[in-house]
C-alpha cells in the first residue's frame, strides 16, 4: 500500500512540472517590436527617424518609400535614420522589411519650393558662409573658434568635391531650409512693431541699452537653438553612415549652427559686460563743494550716476533680462550636447578635427565693472529741500533741467537737496542728498572767464566773416582766444585776446569776384577796458572809464557761477 502512494505522488509531481513548464513557455513568447516615427512630416533632404521598441540587430535596413528602396541606418540602439529623397509633396507609406513584421508607417512630405538650379542654392550658401566667417573674425572670437571655422571650410571642400550631381539636389534642399543670414551680426530687424516701444524712462538710457541687448541675445539664442534639430539629425546620420553626401550635409548644418552660435555668444558677452544697472547718484552739476544756488534764479543742473554690470542677484530685475539669464543657461546646456555629437562626428571627418569648447554662462558671472555717466535731464527727479525754509521748483526746458530755490529769508541758507534717478531697468529710484547753499542775492563779484561766444562758439574756435556786399566771399577768419571779466563791488575790468587771419584781397564788387589777392595777414590782438557798473540782479549797466560810453546788458544766471551776457557765456573761477 505504501508503495502505491509513493508511485502516485511521483506521478502527480511529474504532471505538475510538465504543466508549469508549458505555462512558462506560453507566457515567455516574444512580442513583436513596435515602430513609430519621431516626426510624421518631412521635407526633401531632412532626416527621418524610425523609433523601435526593441534594440537594433542590424546596422542598416532597407525600407520602401514610394515603392523605392531607401537605406536606413542604425542610430544608437533603438532607432534607424534615413534621408528623405526628393519626392513630390503628399502622403506616403514607409514599409519596413519582412523581418520587421512588414510594418507600414505613414509619413507626409510637406509643401516646398522646387529647386531647379541646385548650384545656385549651394553657391549662395557658400557666399553667406564666407561673409559670416569674416564677420566672426571682425567681432572677435576665441583661437579655437578661428581654427574651427577654417577647418569647416576645408572639410566642406573635401566632402563636397566628391558629391555626385544627383546628390547635389538633395544637398540643395537641405541648404534651402538651413540658411545663414549675415544680418544676424547686426541688431535683428524682424522684431514686431511694439518691440522697441519706449516708456518715458527708457529713451537713450544706459539701462535701455542693457535691456535692448538682452532682447537681442534672446533672439540670437532662439535662432541658434532652432538650428540644432537639423544638426542633430544630419550628425546622427553621418555617424551612422559616413559618406561624402552625409558628410557634406553634416558640415553644412554644423556651419549654420556655428555661425548662429557665435552671434549668440557675442550678444551674451555684451549683456554680461554692459554697465546698465544704476547703483548710485555720483554728482550734481560737477560741483567741487556745496552746490551754490541763487535765490529766485533758475539754475541748469546735470546729474551723474554710477552704473554697473549684471550680478547673479539681478536674475529677476527685469523680464527681458530674466529671459536672457534663463536663455543662456539653456543655451549652454544644448551647446554641451552638441559638443558630444561633434566629438563623435569628427572621428569620421578628414579636415575638421579642432577643439569644440562648449559655452559657459557669462551673464551675471562677469567680473564686476562700473562707470559714471551723465544721464538725460528728463530723468533727473528733484524731490525737494531738506530745509522747510527753502522751497524748490523745477522745470524741463526742452532737454535742460532747471531748478529754482526760493525763501523768505534775507540770509544765505545751508540746506540739502534731495535728488533721485529712476533707473530704466526696473524703475527703482536711486536717491541722494546734495549739500547746497542758497545765496540770498545774485552777485557778480569775482573773476569770470569766457566759455563761448556768439551763442555757442567755443573759445578758440575760428569762424568766417563775410563781405557785407558779396555774401559768398569770406574776408576774415577769426576767434576770441581769451576774455576775462573781473568785478569788484562797483568796478569792472576786461582783458581780451583775439586771433585772426585777414585774407587781404581786393574785391570787385560789380561781379563779386576777387580782383587781386595779397598774402594773408595772420596775428593776434589784445584789448583792455575798465569802468564802473551797477547790477540790480538782472541788468548789468556800465560806464567805460576812458570814453564815458554807457551801455547795458541783461544777465541770465545759468547757475550761481555761470552767466549769459548777450550771446556770450562766462564761468566764475
Amino acid at each position: 500500500m505504501k508503495q502505491f502512494y509513493k508511485k502516485l505522488s511521483i506521478f502527480f509531481t511529474v504532471v505538475i512540472l510538465l504543466f508549469t513548464s508549458c505555462s512558462k513557455d506560453e507566457t515567455t513568447k516574444e512580442e513583436p517590436a513596435s515602430y513609430s516615427l519621431l516626426s510624421s512630416e518631412t521635407l526633401p533632404g531632412e532626416v527621418v527617424e524610425i523609433k523601435t521598441s526593441k534594440e537594433n540587430k542590424e546596422q542598416e535596413i532597407e525600407v520602401l518609400l514610394d515603392g523605392k528602396p531607401v537605406k536606413a541606418y542604425a542610430n544608437g540602439g533603438y532607432s534607424y535614420v534615413f534621408m528623405t529623397p526628393v519626392l513630390p509633396s503628399g502622403n506616403y507609406d514607409i514599409i519596413l522589411p519582412s523581418n520587421k513584421d512588414n510594418v507600414t508607417l505613414k509619413i507626409k512630405i510637406g509643401n516646398y519650393v522646387a529647386i531647379t538650379q541646385p548650384e545656385e542654392v549651394i553657391n549662395e550658401f557658400i557666399n553667406n558662409r564666407d561673409e559670416s566667417f569674416e564677420e566672426i573674425k571682425k567681432m572677435g572670437t576665441t583661437p579655437e573658434t578661428l581654427l574651427l571655422i577654417d577647418q569647416v571650410k576645408q572639410e566642406w571642400e573635401f566632402q563636397y568635391s566628391k558629391v555626385s550631381e544627383a546628390d547635389k539636389l538633395q544637398l540643395a534642399y537641405i541648404l534651402q531650409k538651413n540658411t545663414i543670414n549675415p544680418d544676424w551680426f547686426s541688431a535683428p530687424s524682424e522684431y514686431p512693431e511694439n518691440y522697441y516701444n519706449k516708456s518715458t524712462i527708457f529713451a537713450l538710457d544706459a539701462g535701455e541699452k542693457l535691456v535692448t541687448t538682452a532682447k537681442e541675445f534672446v533672439t540670437a539664442e532662439t535662432v541658434c537653438l532652432a538650428s540644432i534639430p537639423a544638426l542633430v539629425g544630419t550628425g546622427r546620420l553621418f555617424i551612422a553612415a559616413p559618406n561624402f553626401v552625409t558628410g557634406a550635409i553634416f558640415v553644412a548644418t554644423f556651419t549654420v549652427f556655428i555661425v548662429s552660435r557665435e552671434v549668440a555668444i557675442n550678444k551674451a558677452k555684451q549683456v554680461g559686460n554692459l554697465k546698465g544697472v544704476a547703483e548710485a547718484v555720483s554728482d550734481l552739476s560737477n560741483k567741487t563743494g556745496d552746490l551754490v544756488l541763487v535765490k529766485d534764479v533758475d539754475t541748469d543742473v546735470s546729474l551723474k550716476v554710477n552704473f554697473r554690470n549684471l550680478k547673479e542677484a539681478d536674475l529677476n530685475i527685469q523680464p527681458d533680462i530674466t529671459k536672457a539669464f534663463n536663455g543662456e543657461k539653456k543655451f549652454a546646456e544644448e551647446d554641451g550636447k552638441i559638443k558630444k555629437l561633434y566629438d563623435q562626428a569628427i572621428q569620421f571627418t578628414q579636415k575638421l578635427k579642432g577643439l569644440f569648447v562648449n559655452h559657459t554662462a557669462t551673464i551675471g558671472k562677469t567680473p564686476e565693472r562700473s562707470m559714471t555717466l551723465a544721464v538725460l535731464d528728463k530723468d533727473i527727479i528733484v524731490k525737494g529741500s531738506g530745509n522747510a525754509d527753502v522751497k524748490i521748483s523745477t522745470t524741463l526746458n526742452g532737454e535742460v533741467r532747471k531748478i529754482k530755490a526760493t525763501s523768505t529769508s534775507t540770509k544765505d541758507i545751508d540746506f540739502t537737496l534731495k535728488i533721485a534717478y529712476k533707473r530704466a531697468v526696473d524703475g527703482v529710484e536711486i536717491v541722494k542728498d546734495i549739500p547746497c547753499v542758497l545765496k540770498a542775492s545774485a552777485t557778480l563779484l569775482g573773476t569770470w572767464e569766457l566759455e563761448s561766444f556768439e551763442n555757442g562758439i567755443p573759445v578758440g574756435q575760428y569762424r568766417y566773416s563775410y563781405s557785407n556786399t558779396c555774401k559768398s566771399i569770406a574776408t576774415i577768419y577769426s576767434t576770441t582766444l581769451k576774455k576775462t571779466f573781473v568785478f569788484t563791488e562797483n568796478t569792472y575790468s576786461i582783458n581780451q585776446r583775439d586771433g585772426y587771419i585777414d585774407y587781404n584781397y581786393i574785391i570787385d564788387y560789380s561781379n563779386c569776384s576777387i580782383e587781386k589777392d595779397y598774402p594773408d595777414l595772420v596775428g593776434e590782438v589784445d584789448a583792455a577796458e575798465n569802468g564802473t557798473y551797477v547790477f540790480d540782479g538782472k541788468t548789468f549797466s556800465y560806464t567805460v572809464e576812458k570814453s564815458g560810453f554807457k551801455w547795458a546788458y541783461e544777465i541770465t544766471f545759468i547757475s550761481a557761477n555761470k552767466i549769459k551776457m548777450g550771446g556770450d557765456v562766462y564761468v566764475r573761477k
